[in-house]
């Protein structure tokens, strides 16, 4: 694996490198010295871009696949859970019938009928408005705020900003 610290390092020692013998060329005369300098800064890109054609790699097949993996996993985990909820919840409804005809509800582990109520709505139209709670949430329309910041408009609480992000084909 890549130690990505020493990679980062030795990608900014190349840059700097690089950009040294950039600034050479400008003061040299000789042919067979700028040929020398040019030689050297090829091989300089061409390990720069070996090394990121390994991080590129790394990121498109191994970390993409894992987090294809993990997600398939959590998927797998999410059904696992529903069904273990369903069959408990089978189970205690086998309890809650056993104890309603017989009154019987173990030895090891007791287990009773407990009374609760709750209020079950089935109509909110119908509900007189002391019954209710308003809530409004604003949600940016950023689709229309883009439109207007793209035309020269001012939208207060909003700027357009320009985002770079890597593209690995």
């Amino acid at each position: 694996m890549i130690n990505e610290h020493e990679f980062g390092k030795f990608l900014i020692e190349q840059a700097d490198t690089l950009g040294a013998f950039i600034d050479t060329l400008e003061g040299v005369d000789d042919e067979q010295d700028m040929q020398a300098i040019k030689h050297e800064i090829s091989l300089i890109k061409g390990e720069v871009n070996q090394r990121v054609d390994v991080i590129n790699y790394m990121i498109k097949f191994d970390l993409e696949g894992e987090l294809e993996k993990i997600k398939q996993i959590e998927q797998a985990c999410k059904a696992k859970k529903e069904a273990i909820k369903r069959k408990q919840e089978r189970l205690k409804s086998i309890v809650k019938e056993t104890l309603e005809t017989t009154g019987e509800g173990g030895k090891t582990f007791k287990a009773h009928l407990r009374k609760s109520e709750s209020v079950e709505v089935f109509d909110e139209k119908e509900l007189p408005d002391a019954y209710k709670q308003q809530t409004i949430t604003y949600t940016p329309i950023k689709k229309d705020i883009k439109e207007a910041l793209k035309r020269g408009d001012v939208v207060p609480g909003a700027a357009l900003i320009t985002k770079k992000s890597v593209v690995i084909k």
